[in-house]
């Protein structure tokens, strides 16, 4: 009944505020950042195919990643609505997003995307606000990440390492975690509705191809980029 749906909502609500307001602690725990994950997810009212924010190793574990070369759809279902949201009181659901949002423009960007599980929540928060139709936050989150994590960053493989799956030499360059890099990818896949981000993300690509298409990790990007164009 209503009575019941309400009670819901205001429970998600409460444990979802408490989550963003540790964000950074919770993010950074492999348990604790699926819990936050969910709660994105349950506040956008969709449900996110893992398989985007898993990581490749993990992904090989499970034996669902098909041949590198193979397209594979994104999947982003909308939750029933009579579980949680309602037509009149989205704003309020949308209120801890945008908290999120905040949260994560006041961090420490760099150290949390080098992280599979920060990585994954802000991957997360990505696509829950690009597929809820709040673009201009989503916009303000990726240009805020390409501007503070990506920009001047170039991914390259000395000669002496296009063998091995040696990533790049400097150490400082997040290009060399596979986080970074997956975190990358999702931004491209959201840019697709954003031009200006779409704008960003060509400029990081550029005059660098054939390093990202030789690069174990970094081909993934351009994949995603190519099929974005």
């Amino acid at each position: 009944n209503n009575e019941y749906i309400s009670f819901r909502r205001t429970w998600v609500l409460r444990v979802s505020k408490f989550m963003i307001n540790n964000i950074e602690e919770f993010s950074n725990d492999c348990y604790a950042s699926h819990l936050v994950r969910t709660c994105f997810q349950c506040l956008g009212g969709i449900r996110i195919d893992d398989n985007i924010t898993r990581s490749r190793k993990s992904r090989n574990q499970q034996g669902d990643y098909g041949n590198i070369g193979q397209k594979k759809k994104i999947e982003a279902t909308e939750l029933n609505e009579s579980q949680i949201a309602s037509t009149l009181e989205t704003n309020i659901l949308h209120e801890p997003l945008i908290l999120a949002l905040n949260k994560i423009l006041a961090s420490n960007a760099l150290e949390m995307t080098s992280y599979e599980t920060s990585s994954a929540v802000i991957q997360s928060l990505i696509l829950v606000l690009n597929k809820i139709s709040l673009t201009k936050d989503c916009k303000q989150l990726c240009e805020f990440l390409l501007d503070n994590v990506f920009k001047g960053k170039m991914l390259t493989t000395s000669k002496d390492d296009t063998n091995n799956d040696t990533l790049t030499e400097d150490k400082e360059n997040v290009l060399q975690y596979e986080s970074s890099c997956r975190l990358l990818e999702t931004i491209i896949l959201v840019s697709e509705s954003i031009p200006k981000v779409f704008k960003k993300c060509k400029k990081i690509l550029d005059g660098n191809l054939y390093d990202w298409a030789i690069h174990p990790i970094g081909n993934f990007a351009l994949q995603k980029f190519l099929g974005v164009c």
